[in-house]
Parts: C-alpha cells; structure tokens; sequence
C-alpha cells in the first residue's frame, strides 16, 4: 500500500513536470509579430478608372490615372497624372482636374501636387480656367482651396492672388492678398490659356494707351481679395481697391464689376467707399477728380456717376451735389439735388470759356 502510494506520487510530480516543460516551450516559441513595411503599397495599378456615386445614386465624380499605389495601413492612395472629372446635379461633367500627382484619404480629401489645372466644362461661366502649384479638393463638397499663387481665367478677365479658396459646385472662387486683375473690356477673345499672353496683352495695351479712348482700354485693378460668382458673373474686389482704366483712376473699399446685358465692352464698374476717390487726366493735360460714396463707370457710355455727398473740381471749378454726372469724351458735367437740396457750383471767369458745366436744380425750396 505504501509502495503504490509512492508511485502515484512520483508519477504526479513527474506529469507535473511535463506539463511546466511544456508551458515553458509554448512560451518561448510565441515570437513578435512581424510589422508591415508601410512604405509598400497593398497594391497597384496602371490606367485606372474609378465612379463614385453619392448615397442618393447621384454621380459625384470620375477619377482616373495613369498609376495608382494604394496604401491600406495609412489609408491613402497615391495617383501619377490624375484626371478627376466633377458632375452637377444632373450628371453633366461640370470640372475637370488635372495635376501631375495627387493624394486621395479616406476622408475624400484629393491633395493635388505640381502644375494643377481646373477647367469648366460648362460654356454659361465667364471663369473657364484655374492654375495653381498645389491645390486641395474636397470630392464631396467640391470645396477647393489653394494656399499658393493662384490665376484665374476668363473669357475677358484674369486675375491672380497668392491664395484661394472656393467652391466647384456653387462656381464661386475667392482670390486672397495681393489680388491683381486685368479686365479686358475691347477684346471678346482675351485667351485664358496663356499667362504669356495676358503678359503680353497688358505691356501692348499701356504702350499704345490713348487719353481719349478710355472705354476702349483693359481696366487694370489691384485689391486685397476678390470674389467671383460665376453664375452671375460678377467681380467682387475688397479692400484698398485700386482700379485704372485709361486716364482714368478710381480708388475705393469695394468695387463691383458686372456685365448687365452679357456684352463684351458693356462692363459697369461700381465703387464703393468713404470716400470713393476719382481721378483723370484729360487730353488737354488738365486733370479733373472728384469724390462721394458711390461712383458707378459705365464702360459703354463713357460715362461716370458720383452718389452721395459727390465733388467734382477741375483747376479751380469746382461742383457739390447730391449727385453729378460726368461725361468723360464730352467733358461735360450734370449735377442734380434731392429734394430740400441745393446745388453749389464754384467757376472761376478764366474757366467759363473753357468748360461747358451744366447744372442742373430740381425741387428746391
């Protein structure tokens, strides 16, 4: 009995043992697991094509490239010569995005990388070209913003900042800091295709200016930032604006460029300030400038309207009205009250022979 009790104890201990043994080995052969080389993509491709469609089924966008690395762990894929193309609502190609690479996250943020391009697709936009270095789109919202030099091109305009940001879907695009334009107002076929030249066009146009061909020169502007709507095709200019058109100068808080009837050459430009400042050189040498709240130019006419509080002085004559208009070829002057008004002209006898200035009284006491 003792004898069996022995051995049942030894063969515990010895189980006991095997079983440590055991443990210990499993222990020992359990090995790290092997990280994954990040810098190698999960997979590539040449000449890939890919449709997105939104949760409604609408077609979002088109995205296509040469070469893609798509790179799970860190969720991103990489394109070489990407092509992106936007839809609208009704699943018309709308934009098109090229650049030499791009980025595309998980978030549907599509970095773009060296010599971007976006081009309208659509012929009711006066904007039909953008240019930049980098670029960020996002492919949802169509939200795009740029934080380098940016160009945009128009059908008679093209302006340049040093950032952007703007909308695809809504066609808007504001341009930041040191906003430089130049507004073709004779000339229907300005090219948007060429920085070289617009160069060009501008260095022609100041070598060959005439005073008296005013609304046959591009009108030159200088802002901080500038707006532009392209459905309504309207320039929004802000801050410290400066517009030069000819001999004429205006200076303003804010300037609005339209063109109400769609014509080449019927651009009106309105100013807005406090004061808005007018200035110009007339062919005879002899300068005149005014002020008010508002000026309005219209290009077709030849014609300039000062609002609010206007003054208008050449040499020593000088008119205070409500509102004075300003024939720019004819150097002839309007200028007329509100009601309980009056208006206050001031000509010296040498500048009566010299000067055809009508004034005009309406409803005073």
């Amino acid at each position: 009995m003792i004898k069996a009790t022995h051995w049942i104890t030894a063969l515990l201990g010895l189980l006991t043992l095997i079983f440590i043994g055991w443990n210990l080995a499993d222990t020992n052969n359990t090995y790290p697991q092997t990280p994954i080389n990040t810098s190698q993509p999960t997979y590539q491709s040449k000449q890939t094509s890919t449709v997105v469609y939104a949760p409604d089924g609408r077609l979002n966008y088109k995205l296509m490239a040469d070469y893609i690395q798509h790179f799970a762990a860190m969720k991103i894929t990489w394109f070489t010569q990407p092509t992106a193309t936007m839809f609208d609502e009704n699943k018309v190609p709308s934009w098109m995005i090229k650049a030499d690479r791009a980025k595309l996250t998980h978030d549907s943020m599509l970095y773009l990388y060296g010599n971007v391009q976006v081009n309208n697709l659509t012929d009711l936009s006066h904007l039909k070209n953008i240019t930049t270095n980098n670029a960020a789109i996002n492919l949802i919202s169509q939200d795009l913003s740029s934080d380098e030099e940016v160009t945009l091109y128009g059908t008679s305009f093209n302006s340049t900042g040093m950032k952007m940001r703007g909308n695809l879907r809504n066609q808007t695009a504001k341009l930041i800091k040191n906003v430089k334009t130049l507004y073709d107002i004779q000339n229907s076929k300005t090219t948007y295709q060429s920085q070289h030249h617009a160069t060009r066009l501008m260095l022609a146009s100041a070598q060959t200016q005439e005073l008296n061909t005013n609304n046959q020169q591009p009108i030159y502007i200088n802002s901080d930032q500038q707006a532009v709507d392209m459905i309504t095709n309207t320039l929004t200019l802000t801050s410290q604006v400066i517009v030069k058109c000819g001999s004429i100068n205006i200076r303003a808080d804010k300037v609005v460029i339209t063109r109400p009837d769609g014509k080449n050459g019927h651009e009106v430009v309105e100013g807005y300030g406090k004061p808005v400042t007018f200035y110009q050189l007339q062919d005879d040498g002899k300068s005149v400038h005014g002020q008010s709240l508002k000026v309005r130019y219209e290009t077709a006419n030849d014609l300039i309207i000062l609002t609010g509080n206007a003054y208008l002085e050449q040499l020593d004559s000088n008119v205070k009205s409500d509102r004075i208009t300003y024939l720019v070829k004819k150097q002839q002057i309007e200028a007329l009250s509100d009601k309980g008004k009056r208006v206050t002209t001031v000509l010296l006898p040498a500048q009566r022979q010299h000067n055809d200035i009508r004034t005009a009284k309406h409803n005073q006491n």
